[in-house]
């Protein structure tokens, strides 16, 4: 089915953007296109859940010119080689749809374009490539890849948001959001990020740090995920919060 890192973040994005007034579709492998509706339904939200097909450039063309934004959530992107690979150098070509297309296309027709991802080998790493090879040499892993292009990828967007995972990531901006729009009631919540890793485990997606079905997120415990959640949305209620000056 795959991780759970990016499906629960792209998730709650996405019921933030509906909330202020959005139209979104979430776009995804087809093996992982079932929890994603099920983590919709949930929220009983509008959104569109449309299946890649591989190596379709057609219909990665499309894409780009329907949409207006686009943003990529732990969306690997291809290396100098154009391959998509893991963080430790397992390729991932073989059963994961390379949507390098999708982006440069939408950029040549001006589109707006994010990436939110966690790891340099994610779209959007690009942007910030060379300093990848220059300052960690030794996580691009040139010498697991058959092809020797390493794992960052060279696919750049016009803004790229790095977090401790892409889930956290997302949390972040939807915190910003609230934030922009005086609501605090937008920020995710530390008792449903507890929800959803464990809805999670029965929905067959794995922790990337371990690859099994337990609820944490790129080796992170779910505690330790909520607690950061925690902190997301005590730092807006705070700045939101009227504070009379003291009077001492």
């Amino acid at each position: 089915v795959g991780e759970n890192d990016g499906p629960y973040g792209a998730v709650v994005l996405a019921k933030a953007l509906i909330f202020i007034g959005h139209r979104v579709s979430i776009y995804t492998d087809g093996m992982a296109s079932a929890p994603l509706r099920s983590l919709i339904e949930r929220y009983g939200i509008d959104v569109q859940v449309v299946e890649l097909e591989m190596n379709d450039l057609k219909q990665q063309e499309t894409i780009a010119a329907e949409l207006e934004v686009l943003v990529a959530i732990e969306r690997l992107g291809g290396n100098t080689n154009g391959i998509n690979y893991g963080a430790t150098g397992v390729s991932r070509a073989d059963f994961r749809c390379n949507v390098d297309h999708i982006f440069r296309t939408a950029t040549k027709l001006g589109k707006s374009t994010i990436s939110i991802a966690d790891g340099g080998n994610e779209i959007g790493f690009g942007k910030i490539y060379d300093a990848l090879c220059e300052k960690m040499p030794e996580y691009n892993y040139k010498d697991r890849t058959p092809c020797g292009g390493g794992v960052y990828s060279i696919v750049p967007t016009d803004v790229l948001v790095v977090a401790t995972s892409s889930n956290i990531g997302c949390y972040g901006v939807v915190a910003a959001i609230a934030l922009l729009r005086k609501d605090l009631s937008i920020c995710h919540a530390p008792e449903e990020e507890r929800a959803l890793e464990y809805i999670g485990i029965g929905l067959g997606l794995t922790d990337g740090g371990s690859g099994q079905r337990i609820a944490a997120v790129d080796g992170v415990p779910v505690d330790d995920n909520a607690a950061i959640v925690h902190l997301m949305r005590s730092s807006v209620e705070r700045v939101l919060q009227d504070v009379s000056e003291r009077a001492f």
